[in-house]
């Protein structure tokens, strides 16, 4: 759930600043979205690597999930970077004059 909420927030925020640089939007927000797809994939491997030390059974690892919620949200919130990042490149981008 609060995946969607950050991606349809970073979508939004993008597609804004991509049609205010001249940019297609549409394509700023599906980079968006693959970036914090991507985001959350190498946030959950590299979770998965170094913190957990349960048995490798997707049972075993829902199980733990369910126990630490907070795990879940950390590893949203690390994955918001990307689209975060993104944004970042955006607005680097000069300005265009629509007045012109």
């Amino acid at each position: 759930m609060e995946f969607l909420l950050i991606c349809f927030g970073l979508c939004y925020r993008n597609s804004k600043i991509a049609k205010s640089r001249g940019q297609n939007a549409l394509v700023w927000s599906l980079i968006t979205i693959v970036s914090l797809v991507v985001g959350l994939v190498l946030a959950s491997i590299t979770y998965v690597l170094l913190f957990y030390k349960g048995a490798f059974e997707p049972k075993a690892f829902e199980e733990h999930l369910r126990q630490n919620s907070l795990t879940i949200f950390t590893i949203n919130i690390i994955a918001a970077g990307a689209g975060l990042l993104v944004s970042y490149i955006l607005e680097r981008m000069p300005v265009i004059d629509s007045e012109k």
